[in-house]
């Protein structure tokens, strides 16, 4: 589609320039019409006829363009439909490598659990044997337990004895550290109450520190604002006395110029000369009189702006006894630091009055002085409009009078124009028509040129239309050939990719078989794990029977000692009796010795029973974690079959574009 479409640009572009020749040709022959010599009317008409052969050419070119059209569509299609198949073996094949890899990452993963096993069988075996040492060496560490049981009793009755001593001093001590709790706590207590008022009066303290400067602020800020007013109020002063000189001027200015125009109307009557002066010193004072109108309209602004101002400062005066009664309401809290402001208070209340008082008596002068400027303004416009009425008869006569005289004048060079033009024209109409019979003769002239110049352009067209096929047919079968040979190599390219998929699979199934020995051996080496664990159980039962034996020979050891102890030392019931009643402290502390070795029994006991549910607890956790080793997990075989399906998937895709 692309080369067509540069195709038909090439041709409309030689089209365009064969139409430029033809323009310039024509132009040629309307330059030399009568100069021209027979020999170069032949060329041009040789290079016509060849021109309208080439436009023949063209035609047909154009026509052969549009057959070969649909076939360069078809074949653009087909190559684009094969470079997507090719983009697609591309994607294809990236996918299948990152499968490959993955299945790569799975087997070094399983290689590395498959290592772990053998490592956990060295240890299980290792504490086997270290089960085996285990136990000799409980053998000896009974004989060396019985030793220190007797020196145990030893030391038991050596603390009897100072328990007795610690037991008379234990109660004056346990008076002592009451009394100096109690105390303690009293301290603390008292401690506690002034850090409490202390952090009330921190409190208080910035409290009335932050409304000290709040107030300070404030009597800053009324301070500043009223040295504004007073500012403010003294240029307004100003601006007014200015404004007074500036209105007494121009009233004395205004009464002179009254007094003027009085004179010379009264000289005007007598005298026709000294009108025009008159008009011109008019002129001068109206533009004075506009002058003197522009600077009242200033005043009159500055006048506005001072009206506004002392809205302005009304404005703010409220605003400051707003604040002012606020102030005064916060000072309701604070009276003694109120009494030390409500001079300065006073004072300034005062102060503002006045300047309020002031402020009327301004405005009141500014009216009256409106009121006048009104009255002056009326003046002064009703002696513009006199001195208006004649300036404006006097310059209508004069115009009148210029005017029918310019008027005469026009209309004589008018009639002299028209004249001058009849006879132009009659004089064009003769040219005109001399031309019309010349042009007639050139245009016949031109069209037996321009035809002649038609047929040798038609020649020139159809030779160049058919050498211009002749190279465009050349260029695209030169294009076509090598599409094929793009196509060729596309095939090959195709071919080798699949073979390389084969390839890949080939290595699929030989992992995947790698796969099913590691899984077998992990089966088998779990076989030999459960057959060490159930070794370990016919140890770990022979540990409980020797700790029951060690139980049993401890409880006939000191059974032995018990009744030796009887033989030697024979007590009777009397004797028993003589002793509660001779020494009943010995008695007691016998009473006490005998229900200090039941408890000894006792916790011995619980000691064991806690000993053997953490030797069973423990087999328990070995047994869970080789369980856990054993069976994979649940994610591994949802993995394992995504995998499966999508390598199905992309199999199936690749077999289908093969064929």
């Amino acid at each position: 589609m692309v080369e067509a479409k540069d195709v038909e640009d090439g041709t409309r572009k030689r089209l365009n320039k064969l139409l430029a020749d033809k323009r310039r040709l024509e132009q040629i022959l309307k330059t030399t019409e009568a100069d021209a010599p027979h020999e170069l009317m032949q060329k041009f008409q040789n290079k016509i006829s060849k021109a309208a052969a080439v436009t023949a050419l063209r035609d047909q070119h154009v026509q052969e363009v549009e057959r070969l059209r649909p076939q360069l569509n078809n074949a653009t299609q087909e190559a684009m439909k094969l470079a997507q198949t090719l983009v697609a073996h591309e994607k294809q094949k990236v996918e299948m490598k990152a499968a490959v890899d993955r299945l790569k990452e799975q087997a070094n993963k399983e290689e590395e659990r498959r290592k772990l096993v053998l490592g956990q069988l060295e240890e299980a075996r290792s504490q086997a044997g270290v089960c085996a040492t285990a136990i000799n060496n409980l053998r000896q560490h009974l004989v060396i337990v019985s030793d220190d049981c007797d020196a145990l009793q030893e030391l038991y009755k050596e603390t009897k004895a100072a328990g007795k001593k610690v037991s008379v001093l234990l109660p004056e001590y346990a008076l002592r550290v009451n009394t100096m709790q109690q105390n303690l706590d009293a301290q603390l207590a008292l401690i506690r109450q002034r850090e409490q008022e202390i952090q009330t009066l921190q409190t208080d303290y910035r409290l009335r520190l932050e409304d000290l400067n709040a107030v300070k602020a404030l009597n800053e800020r009324f301070h500043i604002r009223c040295t504004a007013i007073q500012q403010r109020m003294k240029a307004s002063s100003d601006q007014l006395s200015t404004i007074l000189k500036s209105k007494q001027e121009y009233k004395a200015e205004i009464s002179k110029l009254q007094q003027e125009l009085d004179e010379r109307k009264s000289k005007s009557l007598y005298v026709a000369k000294d009108q025009l002066q008159l008009i011109k010193e008019s002129d001068s004072l109206k533009r004075t009189l506009m002058k003197a109108k522009s600077l009242m309209q200033k005043d009159i602004s500055m006048m506005a702006i001072n009206k506004v101002t002392n809205h302005r400062l009304k404005q703010e005066n409220d605003r400051y006894k707003s604040e002012f009664r606020a102030q005064a309401k916060q000072g309701m809290r604070f009276q003694a630091e109120g009494d030390k402001y409500d001079g300065y208070v006073t004072k300034i209340t005062v102060k503002i009055l006045r300047l309020t008082d002031q402020e009327r008596r301004v405005v009141e002068d500014n009216f009256d002085i409106m009121q006048v400027i009104a009255e002056q303004e009326t003046r002064v416009m009703e002696l513009g409009n006199l001195t208006e009425v004649a300036r404006t008869e006097h310059a209508l006569y004069t115009r009148s009078i210029l005017y029918i005289q310019g008027l005469i004048g026009k209309l004589k060079e008018k009639a002299l124009g028209h004249l001058l033009e009849i006879q132009k024209l009659v004089l064009e109409r003769d040219y005109r028509d001399q031309c019309l019979v010349q042009g007639d003769l050139e245009i016949h002239k031109l069209a037996r040129q321009i035809s002649l110049l038609k047929e040798h352009l038609g020649e020139k067209r159809r030779s160049n239309a058919s050498l211009r096929v002749v190279q465009e047919c050349d260029t695209l079968n030169v294009s076509l050939i090598r599409r094929h040979y793009e196509l060729q190599d596309l095939y090959e390219k195709v071919r080798l990719k699949q073979s390389l998929l084969i390839k890949g699979e080939n290595m699929y199934n030989l992992r995947c078989k790698e796969k099913r020995e590691t899984s077998q051996e992990l089966h088998r080496k779990i076989a030999r794990l459960r057959v060490h664990h159930r070794h370990r159980e016919v140890v770990e039962k022979l540990r409980s029977a020797i700790s029951h034996i060690r139980d049993v020979i401890l409880h006939i050891q000191l059974r032995t000692k018990r009744l030796t102890d009887v033989l030697t030392f024979p007590r009777n019931i009397h004797r028993w009796r003589n002793l509660k009643s001779r020494d009943p402290a010995a008695f007691e502390m016998l009473q006490e010795i005998n229900t200090i070795n039941k408890q000894m029994f006792s916790k011995t006991n619980t000691t064991k029973a806690t000993i053997e549910k953490i030797h069973e607890l423990d087999t328990e956790y070995v047994r869970n974690q080789i369980m856990v080793l054993s069976h994979p997990s649940p994610e591994s075989v949802l993995q394992l079959k995504q995998y499966k399906e999508d390598l199905e998937s992309r199999l199936l895709h690749v077999k289908q574009n093969g064929h």
